[in-house]
């Protein structure tokens, strides 16, 4: 088939919160470390000497923590035709630990109707030692940039390592990075971003069993380490 004109997105957004009442908010995971990651993927495929089937776009979006304004504005330009696009993959957080527990993971949703899709990715994390926490994408609708994509039917993927006690406050600064976590992140979206531009075809949406099953064992996993260590995680046990 000839796809030609076809497009897979992959983006982050680069705007944090800026000065607000408790301080200066860098926002090194959130959301520094996508915008690092889409800006090396960038770069590695850009020096690969065999090019995909599909052009790939890269996109740093802006007013992500004001509501999402401007992928919503991407949308709505008028030379955005949805029917280019094969898909969507979105940066946001990475190289934190989700409640600063969940070590070595990463979170995915938009997977759960596209169950080959799903076991690939799980497969490319085990590569990198990365534990891949499939979610549902009810979890992270409007958490992030890919949200204003979902309704055109094609695959809207989020990868995000989840939020942390000091998430939108001063703490979120460059030092609290693990970047051989972020590392493994930035690899396995780059085979997935390979994956959607060099596929001969995209798989079909389907409805699954399997994806809600991984999500069950996601959100265990998370748990069982947020109990383990509630502590580190900013929990404290009620007072008798």
């Amino acid at each position: 088939p000839d796809h030609t004109g076809e497009i897979v997105l992959l983006s982050a957004h680069y705007d944090h919160m800026g000065q607000t009442p408790l301080g200066f908010c860098p926002g090194a995971a959130d959301n520094a470390s996508g915008v690092a990651a889409l800006l090396e993927i960038a770069r590695v495929l850009s020096a690969s000497p065999n090019p995909p089937r599909r052009s790939i776009a890269f996109a740093a979006f802006d007013c992500e923590e004001m509501g999402l304004l401007g992928s919503f504005a991407f949308t709505c330009q008028p030379d955005f035709d949805p029917a280019r696009f094969v898909a969507v993959v979105n940066i946001d957080l990475i190289g934190r630990y989700f409640m600063d527990v969940v070590k070595q993971a990463l979170f995915v949703s938009g997977t759960e109707n596209y169950p080959s899709l799903e076991e690939q990715i799980i497969r490319w994390g085990q590569k990198q030692n990365l534990r891949i926490l499939p979610i549902g994408a009810d979890f992270s609708t409007l958490r992030s940039d890919h949200a204003p994509f979902e309704t055109y039917g094609f695959p809207c993927l989020f990868f995000s390592c989840g939020t942390f006690p000091d998430y939108h406050k001063p703490g979120d600064t460059a030092d609290r990075l693990d970047y051989q976590a972020m590392q493994k992140s930035a690899r396995l979206i780059l085979d997935t971003v390979r994956y959607f531009a060099s596929a001969e075809s995209i798989e079909a949406p389907v409805l699954s069993n399997a994806g809600s099953r991984n999500e069950l064992r996601s959100i265990q996993y998370a748990l069982q380490e947020i109990g383990n260590h509630y502590e580190q995680a900013g929990f404290s046990l009620p007072q008798k």
